[in-house]
């Protein structure tokens, strides 16, 4: 049977989505939950990964391509790696992608350092508090008088 693989609905409003990066070729043996290929958006990267075992029968994608939610990107032939025949048993198998804590933390310090919530922006808004509070003050005793 074969599996649609499909763009993620992205959890942020974004304009563009990019492919970031391509794990798999055609032909390749791909199990349960593997990388497939990434997505990324203005704020985000989105891990997009294997629904079943199977091989990967046709790739749309490539590196760099923009594409949108829900258009599907691949076809994959869900089968169990038992069921390969002699020769299809040559097949590259994809293992699964490993995780670098640094990447990670890199990853995440950019979606924060992106975010409303940066540093440079909490002591802006904090210092527009202060100032709003005394202006607002100072002007409420002037009018009172």
């Amino acid at each position: 049977m074969n599996i649609e693989v499909k763009i993620p609905a992205s959890p942020v409003t974004s304009i563009k989505l990019v492919i970031a990066e391509l794990y798999v070729e055609e032909g390749d043996y791909v199990e349960l939950d593997n990388n497939l290929f990434d997505v990324e958006s203005d704020k985000l990267i989105l891990e997009v990964v294997a629904p079943s075992h199977g091989i990967v029968e046709k790739i749309s994608i490539d590196k760099g391509d923009i594409v949108s939610e829900s258009q599907v990107v691949m076809l994959l032939k869900e089968c169990d790696k038992r069921e390969l025949t002699t020769e299809q048993s040559g097949i590259k198998t994809i293992q699964s992608k490993q995780r670098d804590p640094l990447s990670e933390r890199l990853a995440l310090e950019e979606v924060i350092g992106n975010s409303p919530f940066n540093k440079s922006a909490l002591i802006c808004g904090l210092l527009g508090l202060i100032v709003g509070s005394v202006l607002g003050s100072f002007l409420t005793i002037v009018y009172l008088g």
